[in-house]
Formats: C-alpha cells, structure tokens, sequence
C-alpha cells in the first residue's frame, strides 16, 4: 500500500521554462568564477573536468572539494542569485492536485534544498511538502544512484514499499523500482522500471487511484 511520495522537482512538479536550466548554471560559473579569479570560459571549463574527475555532477560540491569552496557560499551567492521569479509561477492546479492525493510528500532534488524550497514557494505549493531533500542532504550522492534513494528513504522514514517515486527522467527510475518504490514518470516511453507514465503531472492522482 502506498503511503509515501517522494516527487523530483524540476522537469516533474514544473516544466523548465527556456533559458532556465542556462541561467543557474551562468550564476554558478560567474560566482565561482569569481571566487576563483579565473575568466568565464577557464571556469567552464574546470568544472567540467571536475564532474570527470569527481564522477559527480553537482557544482558545489566539485568546486568544494578540489578548491574548498562553501557550500553555503553556492546557495547564497550563486543559486539563490538566479532570478527564480522570471521562470516560475503560481500553479493553482498543482496545489489543488497534490492536497488531493491525501499522503505525506516529500521533495528529492540533484538542487540545494534551499534552492528548491525557493522554487516550491514561488509556486505555491510549498506547504504540500514536509521536507525537501537536496544535494547536501544526500550526501552529493545524486540521482540516478542509488544511494541518493537509500539516503531519502531513511530521511523519510518510510519503507520503499510504501512510496510512490515520481520523476521525468527515465533513468533515475532504475534504482527507485531495484529497492521497491513504485514509480511513475512524468513523460511518455516504455520502460521496465517504469510503472506509470503520465503526460501532465496533474495526472498523478489516476496512478493512486
């Protein structure tokens, strides 16, 4: 029985609008940069090979590691920098649906928590969620690894079993459906790890029922 959902945040409970993705990522090279004393390009460039050396995706935690950059310093100067009111609106519909759903909720996000905190306020359904688990939370251990889902799901408290994991992108379900969650995604394919494709987010509600 389900009782537990676990929703990814961008790309699932709203869709990135153009030049989103590409302005937060400007942010954290410019303030890395920055911080660094490096131009524009030469900053790209060593975060890339940070995410290779690292094997790891996450900005702050690279940057962190290899220069001893804060993380509290990514948050508040880089993310938190974006201009989040540009891309994101209220979504009355989304906050009718999920207080529809009638469980507890949570966030799991490749993002500083802040950051998606941030993002669930400005769309009006920050009070549907009793937490969101970010980047630090998990140990910058991110999706798709799994354990990005073991860390969430001991923060949680609740049994893999007993948890819906709803998500846009295919592969992060792999290792959701390998512990037990029932997974729905937010996008059309057929996948084995897959138990529930759904066009809109709103149509969550049909996967419960």
């Amino acid at each position: 029985m389900i009782r537990y959902a676990i929703f990814d945040n961008d790309g699932t409970t709203y869709r990135m609008p153009e030049g989103f993705v590409e302005a937060v990522m400007d942010s954290l090279i410019r303030y890395a940069a920055g911080e660094l004393m490096l131009s524009y390009d030469e900053t790209s460039a060593e975060r890339s090979r940070l995410v290779e050396k690292y094997r790891v995706r996450c900005t702050e935690f690279v940057f962190g590691e290899e220069y001893g950059m804060k993380y509290e310093g990514f948050v508040q100067n880089a993310y938190m920098k974006v201009p989040l009111e540009d891309f994101i609106h209220p979504d009355i519909r989304l906050a009718r649906t999920l207080e529809r759903m009638n469980m507890p909720k949570s966030i799991l996000t490749n993002n500083p928590s802040e950051f998606g905190k941030r993002i669930l306020e400005l769309l009006g359904i920050a009070d549907m969620f009793e937490r969101v688990i970010g980047s630090r939370e998990v140990g910058f251990r991110l999706k798709p690894e799994k354990e990005a889902f073991e860390r969430a799901l001991k923060i949680t408290g609740y049994e893999p079993l007993e948890t819906l994991f709803v998500d846009d992108t295919p592969e992060n379900h792999a290792c959701a459906k390998e512990l037990g969650m029932t997974t729905v995604l937010m996008g059309q394919g057929e996948y084995p790890y897959v138990d529930y494709p759904i066009r809109e987010i709103y149509d969550i509600e049909r996967c419960i029922k």
